[in-house]
């Protein structure tokens, strides 16, 4: 805009003066006007039928809106996969692991995949702690079948393997998943309630349901797992006789069973803790458990089994909350068709099948979730600029009608985004969406630069209504067409690579444009000459004394 009102005007000066002027139009323009007289005068001899007809557009391509798959982002072609692999909880390490090289064995069969790499479990204090039950696989894959194909025949390798259920995913789309839900998945259904046990029962009722939902894929629910446990119980009475308080007694037993800090040893400069607790060996047998000694203030060595009483017993391998509330989760993928639509036949067949405790709720989250927040945040804010828009547009043109002739722009320009996405795309996500909003602005500077040569024919130059329009709409007819290829064909290397890596998000955004620009830029030049040759003309000026007199 700077360079535009500056630094333009000053080359314009420069140069033009010495600039050989053409003594006629380019052989081009000439036979492009040519074919669009004639089109404009059978326009404006039946403006009830351009009207009608643009109208009937419009509302076809609205029609064919609710028929468009839905998601929240484009699917991303990352070149790799990350897969995690989930076994019941409670599995030793080198079970985990063996499991977990049968799934590499497995990729590694495919011609598609480079190499993989593996994690299984992760220290306590990592800042994504999981247990040895948990795997995840970074697959690094090279060009072959189409991803879609490649991910249902490695969904049917490891359906095979006993015991483990694996997760499909893709290094970005894997983390952007796990920041909307919490999950590694498009889709987590969450349970709420009080009971673990209720919880449980209706998680794996739901569980069945989604077994049946077209689309659902790498269903798992895996962390509703019940799990061996050591659980210790004391005797409030014994502990007082030996004078020992509960909070003492809980953190003996726990130095007992997970250690106790005991110093430290300094070497070259290098400082190791030195960790003191009983051997594992101490800690399987429940006769062997009570026998272990507890110290009490007043120096007196007892058995554990004197103030408390140890068992072993199933309980959750994992205590989930989300806003205070206990909350069971099930995770899935969606492929093969829509997440929304998906999600939305979810919704219904559990709603008819499964029927909730009182105090229990289920809530569908993940991708599905964000879309819903997405599109309304962008509805309210696309709202505000159309509003600011049209204000501009008034301050410009000073009349409602030229402003509103010039808003006619934007469902011009829908007509193209939408028939666009229809034929090339079928998926309506935060991209398209987005490319939407974009358009709008583009799309009006069209009508702007007729508009405003109406005006300054009719005001400056004295010409009549029909006249101004059919002189004007000719004279604009190349810088509409320019400004409209000069973007266009800057958008087609976004669309022409969208299978690329990383372009997936700009890739639909420049679909949604380029149609746009296609449908608002030849219909503009047939709908808003229409329009102002009906509604744009100057108002009639009334002599208000006049009249009062008379």
């Amino acid at each position: 805009f700077l360079v535009s009102v500056t630094v333009t005007p000053a080359l314009c000066l420069l140069i033009l003066p010495s600039a050989r002027i053409p003594d006629q139009e380019p052989a081009l323009l000439r036979w492009l006007k040519r074919i669009y007289r004639p089109v404009l005068d059978w326009a404006l001899g039946h403006r009830a039928a351009v009207s009608l007809t643009s109208v009937a557009l419009l509302v076809l391509a609205l029609a064919a809106l609710p028929f468009l798959d839905r998601s929240f982002l484009p699917p991303f072609n990352e070149g790799a996969l990350t897969i995690g692999v989930v076994t019941a909880p409670g599995i030793s390490l080198e079970e985990s692991d063996a499991l977990g090289r049968s799934v590499e064995e497995a990729l590694l069969a495919f011609p598609e995949v480079v190499s993989t790499s593996r994690r299984t479990g992760r220290a306590e204090k990592d800042e994504h702690v999981q247990g040895v039950n948990r795997s995840e696989l970074e697959v690094v894959l090279r060009e072959g079948r189409p991803k879609e194909e490649l991910l249902e025949e490695m969904r049917r390798a490891v359906a095979t393997l006993p015991g483990a259920g694996v997760t499909f995913g893709q290094p970005i789309s894997h983390r952007i998943d796990h920041m909307i839900s919490g999950s590694r998945s498009n889709l987590a259904v969450k349970i709420f309630g009080p009971d673990l046990t209720v919880l449980r029962g209706v998680a794996a009722q739901i569980e069945k349901v989604l077994v049946g939902v077209e689309g659902i894929v790498d269903l798992s629910n895996q962390e509703q797992a019940s799990v061996p446990q050591l659980l210790i119980d004391p005797d409030r009475s014994a502990l007082a006789r030996h004078g020992l308080s509960s909070a003492g007694f809980a953190q003996t037993v726990e130095a007992l069973f997970q250690g106790a800090q005991a110093g430290e040893i300094v070497e070259d400069g290098v400082v190791s803790r030195v960790v003191v607790r009983f051997p594992e060996s101490l800690r399987r047998d429940r006769d062997r458990l009570e026998e272990l000694p507890l110290m009490t203030p007043a120096g007196q060595r007892i058995r554990l089994g004197d103030v408390a009483s140890a068992r072993f017993d199933l309980g959750p391998s994992l205590v989930r909350r989300e806003s205070v509330q206990r909350v069971a989760v099930i995770t899935a993928n969606v492929a093969g068709t829509d997440l929304a639509g998906t999600v939305e036949r979810a919704q219904r067949q559990v709603a008819s099948e499964v029927e909730l405790p009182i105090g229990y709720r289920v809530v569908f989250g993940g991708q599905f979730e964000e879309a819903e927040s997405g599109v309304r945040t962008l509805a309210l804010l696309a709202g505000v600029i159309l509003v600011g828009m049209y204000g501009v547009l008034y301050l410009a043109f000073r009349d409602h009608r030229r402003a509103a002739i010039v808003a006619v722009n934007l469902p011009l320009a829908l007509i193209g985004g939408i028939t666009a996405v229809v034929l090339f795309g079928g998926v309506l996500s935060l991209a398209t969406l987005v490319g939407f909003v974009t358009l709008f602005g583009i799309a009006t500077r069209n009508g702007v630069l007729l508009v405003s040569h109406y005006q300054h024919l009719i005001r400056d130059e004295g010409h009549g209504l029909l006249e101004a329009v059919r002189r004007g709409s000719e004279e604009r007819l190349a810088p509409i067409l320019m400004t409209a290829l000069t973007t266009g064909l800057a958008l087609i290397p976004l669309v022409a690579a969208g299978h690329k890596a990383g372009n997936e998000i700009q890739s639909p955004m420049g679909l949604v444009i380029l149609g746009g620009l296609v449908s608002s830029g030849l219909l503009n030049l047939v709908l808003i000459p229409v329009l102002f040759a009906r509604w744009g003309g100057e108002r009639p000026t009334v002599d208000h004394a006049a009249a009062i007199g008379s």
